[in-house]
């Protein structure tokens, strides 16, 4: 077909005659056919990498962070549950609290039977004095009342207190180290990560874990020091980390995964 030449069109069929074309010798190009062909290149005026570029207007790790404004719900949740910057469920207040029961209790024990004997004389003591008391009592006569120091002489309540000290770090560091979790906090399935680092598989620095052991411990051991101890179980319940006062100077978080 000569593209050369044109016919005409009455809108029923194409004329017999022909002419010489307006472009004779030049056929036209897919820029006459269409003006906007090469004038609106996609990869120039609507670049994908430029003016919708997916790593700056809406980039995953700084404007809908999972842990932030996207935050995790479980199955069958009706509010959103706090998780780490990597998406990583943090521990209910809860699981914490059973947590350092549990742990309480065997450390309770542990130090009781290590400290056995500086505590046994004074159940002799009291079994002396029962018996003088119950004497004293079918006689109808009084007995004297004890010295001040008679339940236990400083020098023993301080081994005592420092028994418990050394045993509640050595137990809570050992364990943060080789475990990343107390037995306590294993049974809950609850687990010490660095702060924002849920996902974390490596074994907690030596200095992390006697830092956390001994804030939290060291208050416990008198009835002054309690006040923040408590406190420090406490804090989590208002902290949108819900960090203890042990985990903010450790720089650590608990997580159920």
């Amino acid at each position: 077909m000569d593209q050369s030449r044109e016919r005409y069109w009455d809108g029923w069929q194409w004329s017999r005659d022909t002419r010489s074309g307006a472009n004779a010798g030049n056929p036209p190009t897919a820029s006459q056919h269409n003006p906007s062909y090469g004038q609106q290149p996609y990869g120039q005026q609507q670049p994908y990498g430029q003016q919708q570029p997916y790593g700056q207007q809406q980039p995953y790790g700084q404007q809908q962070p999972y842990g932030q404004q996207q935050p995790y719900y479980p199955q069958g949740a009706m509010k959103p549950v706090p998780c780490t910057d990597d998406g990583v469920r943090l521990a209910a207040w809860g699981w914490r609290f059973l947590a350092i029961l549990i742990d309480s209790i065997i450390v309770g024990v542990v130090v009781v039977l290590l400290t056995f004997p500086i505590w046994s004389p004074l159940i002799a003591e009291f079994m002396n004095l029962f018996r003088e008391a119950m004497e004293a009592a079918r006689q109808g006569v009084t007995t004297t009342p004890p010295p001040p120091d008679f339940v236990m002489e400083p020098r023993m309540t301080f081994l005592l207190g420092l028994a418990q000290v050394i045993i509640g770090v050595a137990y809570n560091a050992v364990f943060l180290r080789l475990k990343g979790a107390t037995p306590g906090k294993l049974m809950c399935g609850l687990r010490v990560v660095p702060l924002q680092q849920g996902r974390f598989a490596g074994r907690l620095e030596w200095n992390t874990c006697l830092v956390r052991a001994l804030v939290w411990v060291v208050p416990g051991i008198s009835a002054w020091t309690w006040i923040f101890r408590v406190a420090d179980a406490i804090v989590p319940l208002t902290n949108p980390r819900q960090q203890a006062i042990h985990d903010m100077i450790a720089k650590t978080q608990v997580i159920r995964p």
